[in-house]
């Protein structure tokens, strides 16, 4: 059989049957290289990796002078962590390819895969002494794999960093770069990679999406909205770059552009019940609810068992003082994720709102529980039992706050219910230190107890702090 291109997936599978057929019978006739190439291929796209391995052998006894196969076995050897038997096949490739830069590269990976980290170090630093630029890519890339093995990500960002200002073409060396920084948390280095490469290639749809991360991680929501839309602009298809554009969006409160970003999206994307939610979320933003509610429907509709997009509704219900209807959306949300604690305030909020408050008690309490360590949920406990007028309660809950979740805020709310439980020497004790030690913050004392704004000793006090 003489034929040099099997890229079309009938062809590759027509000639997979006509293997299989000569392997039972156990005499595999003479195929050219490229043939087994593709169906080697083939079973390893299938993760059939015995089979490819068969067929690398019939292809070695038939093209014994072919260093490639020998690569070839030793890669699928190595994906099956058979390091040792993957060493002897490179060696026997490296018989026929001396200066083969693939066998020394895979060669460095069978010894990580050893945990001979040294030698493989050694057998790249050797390499490096006469690799021309394009080869130094590939070392460096291989030096970043064996770093990130040992988990030295700061030394994998510096090896990726060389591999990728070598050549900035290299895919998997650029999409590795993100890992690196995410870990190494070198956000400020990442920019300035970036802009390097984006300097030398501006049409990099890569360099620009791990520059909008970079951005991003640094609360640069603007810029990274901006690299994320010039990388899906480059790339249309890059599902990535507009979700993560939309976010950024969101984070700095444009949600006009986060919607655009989203139905530019689903022209070029499979749509899905996630963008969908986060669709309808811009336009609760906006005040548009029966649009957002449309989105939420539609989402649910893709996906029953999206919790937030239940959750949303329940929020929109709100706004609407449905509270029942918000109830309802809000149990179908914690059914499916009861650890949540933002939907465990908010339905007790909803219930404190029908006068259930046992109910409205208990998830307010499942709530904290959930969050021990966030102020927020404990100040909404305080609050409810204030305004149920169980003072006592209150005051218990935050002093259980200061061990769980310390703040000046939770030390505020303390002296505001001292103070209505007529403990107001101990009170004004507590708020000369409060004022000490975050004299910013006196106002969630007022925010939880409203009255106290008017009481004269305390507005002296806080005067006092405020002058000196």
């Amino acid at each position: 059989m003489n034929q040099h291109n099997y890229k079309n997936e009938q062809a590759i599978i027509a000639l997979v049957s006509e293997y299989e057929v000569m392997s039972q019978r156990g005499t595999v006739g003479f195929f050219e290289e490229t043939v087994f190439f593709e169906i080697i291929q083939h079973y390893e796209n299938a993760e059939n990796f015995d089979r490819a391995l068969e067929v690398a052998d019939h292809a070695i006894a038939q093209h014994g002078f072919c260093p490639d196969f020998y690569i070839k076995k030793a890669q699928i050897l190595l994906v099956t962590n058979q390091a040792e038997e993957a060493l002897e096949y490179l060696q026997r490739a490296e018989s026929y390819a001396p200066a083969e830069l693939e066998v020394q590269i895979l060669r460095a990976e069978a010894l990580v895969c050893l945990d001979q980290i040294a030698a493989a170090f050694t057998v790249l630093d050797v390499l490096k002494q006469y690799s021309n630029e394009e080869d130094l890519t590939h070392i460096y890339l291989c030096e970043a794999l064996i770093f990130e093995n040992i988990e030295d990500f700061d030394q994998m960002f510096d090896a990726l960093r060389k591999a990728v200002l070598a050549d900035p073409s290299n895919r998997q060396a650029m999409e590795r770069v993100w890992l690196s920084v995410e870990m190494s948390q070198r956000y400020k280095e990442s920019v300035h990679l970036h802009e390097k490469i984006l300097d030398i290639d501006p049409y990099s749809f890569i360099a620009w999406y791990n520059l909008g991360h970079a951005y991003f991680c640094i609360n640069q929501y603007r810029k990274a909205a901006d690299a994320f839309e010039y990388a899906y602009i480059i790339d249309e298809t890059f599902e990535f770059a507009y979700r993560d554009c939309g976010e950024a969006c969101i984070k700095i409160g444009d949600y006009q552009r986060a919607l655009k970003c989203y139905k530019e999206a689903i022209e070029h994307i499979e749509t899905d019940s996630d963008v969908l939610t986060r669709m309808g979320y811009c336009e609760e933003q906006l005040n548009r609810v029966d649009l957002a509610k449309k989105n939420y429907f539609s989402a649910l509709e893709m996906d029953d068992f999206n919790d937030l997009a239940y959750f949303r509704l329940g929020e929109c219900c709100v706004r609407e003082k449905n509270w029942k209807m918000a109830i309802d959306y809000y149990q179908k949300a914690i059914t499916i994720n009861d650890v949540r604690e933002e939907y465990l305030a908010a339905i007790a909020s909803a219930y404190h709102h029908i006068d259930q408050e046992a109910l409205a008690m208990d998830f307010y309490r499942k709530a904290v529980d959930t969050a021990p360590e966030t102020s927020q949920y404990w100040v909404l406990f305080a609050t409810f039992l204030l305004d149920i007028g169980e003072n006592e309660e209150a005051l218990e809950v935050l002093e259980e706050a200061l061990i769980y979740a310390g703040g000046p805020e939770l030390l505020y709310g303390k002296i505001a219910c001292m103070i209505l439980l007529k403990r107001k020497a101990e009170a004004l004790y507590l708020l000369h230190e409060a004022l000490n030690l975050s004299f910013d913050q006196y106002e969630s004392m007022f925010e939880l107890v409203p009255s106290l704004e008017g009481d004269p000793e305390i507005m002296t006090m806080i005067a006092a702090y405020q002058t000196s």
